[in-house]
């Protein structure tokens, strides 16, 4: 090669391997900053590095790590946790004109206008943003409901939840939130059944939204439900079974989780001989998790040994007895399964 063959050559070698050392610096710096913010509050916790030497660490050519996170969003960071949001908000606007779809520099402006520079309307606009691409990111989601409810926007407030369930309908806090905003809101009863039914549609045996139906049901219903149950024990005492069935049908048609009702009616079911409705019944109570004394199983696998299944009678003889209740410690060993 001639002599300027061989310059130019080494002119590429050198202006190569000098990028390639500035990429390697600021992947580097990159990834301590990481180690030095991860697992910590920004808004509380205290950094190691300060907001200069960070500056520093990040000057440079390159703009973006190697993941994609403007060096912007970092400085950002820092500066917000070290309470300077002004300055924050700066290298927030040019990390966003470096990455428009890096949605973590949108999120922590919303949280800005959230928590610090308080302003609803900039928190709504930049939170939205965030919530359309990553609905999965919990703080888009609750600044968007702080902001509308401090802004007495119920549509806006009921749209938002509506998006998140219909994105994912498993998140029974969600349902359980749009239940309870529903009754708060519009004070409709027809209204918030509808929700609660819907909700049901997907999570048929969740406690908490049977425990907030049946709260709506029992709503101005106490004195009925007091005299019907009054009524059931009274009935049941004097082997009226069925009047005492009819009384705790009443109560389960408003409040069909009703736990002590759903346990006796269970027991008259097994006195009259109706052991499969019996079986319904307790299991619904079993399920709750609300009664650990063993008294349920106790009655089911009577309900279950009088339909002639042996072996499911036993698994529930076996917990009964774990759990103490005194008339499972009777039951023999050919009973519980066991020989």
């Amino acid at each position: 090669l001639s002599p300027i063959a061989l310059g130019l050559l080494a002119a590429v070698v050198f202006v190569s391997t000098y990028f390639s050392y500035v990429r390697y610096n600021l992947y580097v710096a990159h990834n301590y900053l990481l180690a030095d913010t991860s697992k910590k509050n920004l808004l509380v916790d205290d950094y190691v590095l300060t907001y200069e030497q960070v500056k520093k660490d990040l000057a440079g050519i390159y703009t973006l790590s190697g993941i994609g996170r403007p060096s912007e969003h970092l400085k950002a960071m820092y500066a917000m946790n070290e309470g300077n949001d002004e300055l924050a908000l700066k290298h927030l606007d040019k990390a966003i004109a470096q990455a428009p779809n890096h949605y973590e520099s949108m999120m922590l402006k919303a949280i800005i206008y959230n928590q610090r520079i308080v302003n609803r309307d900039s928190a709504i606009y930049w939170a939205s943003i965030g919530f359309k691409k990553y609905p999965s990111e919990p703080n888009n989601y609750k600044i968007l409901l702080k902001s509308y409810a401090e802004k007495k926007d119920t549509i806006n407030y009921m749209n938002t939840i509506e998006q998140k369930i219909t994105r994912n309908p498993k998140l029974v806090d969600e349902w359980v939130r749009k239940i309870q905003r529903t009754q708060s809101y519009y004070s409709d009863k027809e209204r918030t059944l509808a929700v609660i039914h819907e909700a049901l549609e997907i999570h048929p045996e969740d406690p908490k939204i049977l425990s907030l139906q049946d709260k709506l049901g029992a709503v101005g219903r106490k004195d009925d439900l007091r005299k019907w149950y009054a009524d059931a024990l009274a009935f049941m005492e004097e082997r009226e079974n069925e009047k005492a069935k009819i009384e705790f049908l009443k109560i389960l048609d408003v409040m069909p989780s009703n736990i002590a009702a759903l346990v006796n009616l269970g027991i008259l079911e097994i006195r009259m001989k109706q052991y499969e409705e019996a079986v319904d019944h307790l299991s619904k109570v079993i399920d709750s998790g609300q009664f650990n004394d063993g008294r349920p199983e106790y009655n089911r696998g009577l309900a279950y040994s009088r339909m002639g299944k042996a072996d499911k009678a036993a698994q529930d003889w076996q917990i009964s007895k774990k759990r103490g209740f005194n008339l499972a410690q009777k039951l023999s060993k050919k009973q519980l399964g066991e020989e």
